[in-house]
């Protein structure tokens, strides 16, 4: 009679755990359950007081979120105008649509980085991003700017941390720049006005950000520099292009 074949469980689990690693890191990223809101407090918060803000310009009328629009008040003693004005949305698609990819990238920039690290990236972007469309003469409200800049950070951070691996894939990074092109045509064609500036520093200022995290010594300082020159340069020409009232001219 012919030998048994001894039955070896390590090579038929091994496929089996090949194929299973495979697949995990194929599979495409998809966000957290709404259940994980409060996990995340940075994000929630921002979140809410979008919600908030836009909701009270829908119902009250333009007069209501005067305070949070970035004007000439941000040099005349409101600076907070370069942050708040991402707070206010047009509409509830224009809402949702936002909250939809902070749902999507911001619990991954959260949980990799802690909550005060998340906050100051957020108000880095939002600050960056506004100031150099307003430089440009460019007054928008939204999420959108500092939305650009976390999918641009996220695809570099992608690239060599795993922790981001999948989250900017190549899928989400084109339809990023569809958008911005498709919002380029709208906004020429008025058919829409959109915030174009604020996208494109707003992606800029996130890939900076994503090469500044991901390098170490001379390499980091390098791009921490780049960024840090950009930022200054949009804030500064931002200051230059802020029209005065008339009554500060009598």
């Amino acid at each position: 009679m012919p030998e048994d074949t001894k039955f070896d469980a390590s090579q038929s689990v091994k496929p089996l755990q090949e194929n299973t690693q495979s697949a995990s890191k194929t599979a495409p990223y998809r966000p957290l359950p709404i259940k994980a809101f409060p996990g995340y407090p940075v994000v929630a918060v921002l979140a809410v007081l979008s919600i908030g803000v836009s909701v009270l310009w829908w119902s009250e009328g333009d007069e209501r979120i005067m305070p949070f629009l970035t004007d000439y008040r941000t040099w005349h003693g409101e600076p907070w105008r370069l942050i708040s004005s991402i707070l206010p949305h047009a509409n509830l698609m224009h809402l949702a649509f936002n909250l939809y990819w902070l749902w999507y990238f911001g619990p991954v920039v959260e949980k990799a980085f802690g909550g005060s690290a998340t906050l100051g990236i957020f108000l880095l972007l939002a600050a960056g991003s506004n100031a150099a469309a307003y430089a440009f003469n460019e007054e928008g409200v939204g999420l959108s700017g500092l939305l650009y800049g976390l999918c641009g950070m996220v695809w570099i951070l992608g690239l060599s941390d795993d922790r981001f691996a999948g989250v900017a894939d190549s899928r989400i990074a084109k339809f990023f720049l569809v958008c911005f092109f498709v919002c380029i045509l709208l906004t020429f064609s008025q058919m829409l006005l959109v915030g174009n500036v604020a996208h494109g520093a707003g992606a800029i200022l996130g890939i900076l950000l994503g090469l500044t995290i991901s390098r170490r010594g001379s390499e980091r300082t390098a791009w921490a520099s780049v960024l840090a020159v950009l930022v200054m340069a949009f804030i500064f020409y931002c200051s230059l292009s802020t029209p005065l009232p008339e009554y500060l001219n009598k």
